[in-house]
């Protein structure tokens, strides 16, 4: 705002009168005092200098005039009466009077420092507002959409491997066991792989859901959630019963919420759309 308001100030004085210097309008004063005490000669330099000053200065043309009307040049006297005429006549048309430059330049002058000062003002905030979502798409897939498609993946890879290999199928999202020794290797891997990855998906959801693209939660995160949930309940019983617990009857070891199967598509598609995203800000495209 002050670089603005420096603009201007500089504008109007770049051209205003020159310190000293008689404006039209003084030296028009000037020779109608000078023509009231009968000094023509010193008069009509005034008005001359006044035109000079202001050349579509109708009352100065009008003076000079009258001083070469009392001189008796009634031809020149003819003359600058028909400039003060044709001058008021181009008033009265539109677009037709010509602005002396003392009035053009600084209001153009102004008019494209005012110009100026809101093209960086709106510029500004165009480019804070880039900048802003810049930041927030990085969040996005930093914090909450980078991390939520790995553990998703991962998770869903290592279950497939151990499943296939252990050849654990059952109607209903209900497992069968072989025998102990699978079921026990089942608790290893839910306790040391699986669980920690679930854990983390859990925080993510709980911690960094401002991240989120949509205005609620997905169906998705929620059943992650659950399942989370779930299996903590399950380990705890689990952990009890093998530790000789008042329970005797074994605790179940298949959750009620199956891990989702749609999370790792969520986060790939949301991962994907955030990418192209943030390239489109970064000036990659087009």
């Amino acid at each position: 705002m002050m670089r603005f308001l420096l603009i201007i100030l500089i504008a109007l004085l770049l051209n205003m009168p020159a310190f000293g210097q008689q404006s039209a309008f003084e030296w028009i004063a000037r020779g109608d005092e000078l023509f009231q005490n009968g000094k023509y000669n010193e008069s009509l330099r005034a008005f001359d200098n006044a035109i000079e000053k202001d050349p579509n200065s109708i009352q100065a043309w009008n003076n000079k005039a009258k001083v070469l009307d009392a001189m008796g040049k009634y031809d020149q006297a003819t003359k600058s009466f028909d400039n003060a005429r044709q001058i008021q006549n181009d008033f009265r048309r539109p677009f037709r009077y010509p602005i002396p430059n003392w009035i053009i330049i600084p209001i153009v002058t102004v008019f494209i420092a005012i110009m100026g000062y809101f093209a960086t003002y709106l510029n500004n905030i165009r480019i804070s507002k880039r900048n802003a979502k810049i930041e927030r798409v990085n969040r996005q897939l930093n914090e909450l959409y980078g991390p939520l498609y790995a553990l998703s993946h991962i998770s869903k890879k290592l279950f497939e491997d151990f499943t296939t290999r252990n050849n654990m199928t059952g109607p209903d999202n209900i497992w069968v066991f072989a025998n102990d020794e699978q079921r026990e290797e089942w608790i290893l891997w839910m306790k040391t792989v699986f669980m920690p990855n679930n854990l983390s998906i859990y925080r993510l959801i709980r911690t960094k859901a401002d991240l989120l693209i949509e205005n609620d939660l997905d169906p998705s995160l929620l059943d992650a959630c659950a399942h989370t949930g779930d299996w903590e309940i399950m380990l705890k019983k689990w952990k009890d019963w093998k530790e000789g617990g008042m329970s005797s009857e074994r605790p179940d070891v298949t959750p009620k919420v199956a891990f989702p199967d749609n999370l790792g598509n969520y986060a790939h598609e949301s991962f994907k759309k955030l990418k192209r995203e943030q390239e489109e800000l970064m000036g990659k495209h087009g």
